[in-house]
């Protein structure tokens, strides 16, 4: 019996061996190997020509060599060693980056944060070069992390500028200068003479002030409520909307600036002498509830989103429909007051 091998060589990652056995077709043979790391994968034995083959593991150290015998002869493995391991890589220097590297702040002051951005296990501290800029949280950290500052109010009529020093980076911080002082201020107000009749409607006050005063309106009460805007600089007239009255007369007071202006408005019962009565029936009806129009008995009437109904509603409201309307004159129209339906 032949083999065609009596020796193999393979590298340290290991890889497969074939043996080829030569001998008579009716002579047996066996393999088996002296190594644990050559493994006889096929045709451990046979009858006749045959392979062996073999697997080899891979070496994880120096170099070696093995024995398989196959009956009685022998075939030597030998195998490369293991490379030798990379060398560990430079210890990695510390690169810090902190954002936003500028900030800017009002005179008012107020609070912010700046993150720093770094590799773990890097550490780095915080630290304010300037009285008015305090740290809050994060004075010192390892890796990335956050630092918390507060920036006091500028009182001073200058910009100012402060720095931290956030690991080995400056956060420039600038904050504007204190608005100056508001000048002094007069202010006369000029209200209405009359009292405000009891049906409502739009009040001007004259304000006058130096040109660069500012002012500030607001009413007291809920029935006196702001057509224009909430202040004003300067000379300027100020728009007033007064509801309508209901019930007896009354004041109310609006502020202007340092200012107080009184408003009166008579009662509901200061119009009973235009009061009006009127029964027939509905021709001309238009528009769309809560206000509608109609006329009765060649009278226009009108409703209000205030209009009383009895028996019905606004939607009620038909041509031809008898009704009762009590309301008050305003120019040539009856503002309906309450209407009964005669259905």
């Amino acid at each position: 019996m032949d083999l065609d091998r009596t020796d193999a060589s393979v590298g340290a990652g290991g890889g497969d061996v074939r043996v080829a056995v030569q001998t008579a077709a009716r002579c047996s043979w066996s393999a088996a190997s002296a190594a644990p790391w050559i493994t006889i994968v096929s045709s451990a034995s046979g009858t006749g020509p045959g392979d062996v083959r073999l697997s080899i593991a891979s070496n994880g150290g120096g170099a070696r060599t093995g024995v398989v015998t196959v009956s009685g002869a022998t075939v030597t493995v030998s195998q490369a060693a293991a490379p030798a391991p990379a060398p560990p890589p430079p210890e990695a220097r510390c690169v810090f980056d902190v954002t936003p590297p500028r900030a800017s702040f009002g005179a008012e002051g107020g609070s912010a944060r700046a993150a720093i951005r770094t590799t773990d296990g890097c550490g780095w501290t915080a630290s304010s070069q300037a009285g008015w800029i305090t740290i809050e949280t994060g004075n010192s950290g390892k890796g990335s992390g956050e630092v918390r500052y507060r920036v006091d109010g500028n009182k001073q009529q200058s910009a100012r500028s402060g720095v931290l020093i956030l690991a080995d980076t400056r956060l420039t911080i600038e904050q504007d200068a204190a608005a100056p002082a508001p000048p002094v201020c007069t202010i006369q107000v000029e209200g209405p003479e009359d009292a405000v009749d009891s049906d409502g409607g739009d009040v001007r006050l004259r304000v006058r002030a130096g040109p660069l005063c500012r002012w500030n309106v607001s009413s007291r009460v809920d029935w006196i409520s702001l057509s224009s805007g909430p202040g004003g600089i300067g000379n300027d007239d100020v728009r007033l909307r007064v509801a309508r009255n209901s019930g007896g007369a009354r004041r109310g007071t609006v502020d202007v600036g340092d200012r107080s202006v009184s408003i009166d408005q008579k009662g509901a019962e200061e119009r009973e002498e235009r009061n009006v009565d009127i029964k027939g029936r509905i021709d001309d009806l238009r528009g769309s509830c809560p206000r509608v129009a109609f006329t009765v008995e060649h009278r226009a009437v009108q409703t209000t989103a205030d209009t009383r109904y009895s028996d019905g509603s606004c939607s009620s409201l038909r041509n031809e429909m008898k009704v009762k309307v009590k309301g008050f004159a305003q120019g040539d129209a009856i503002i309906a007051v309450s209407i009964e339906l005669d259905r």
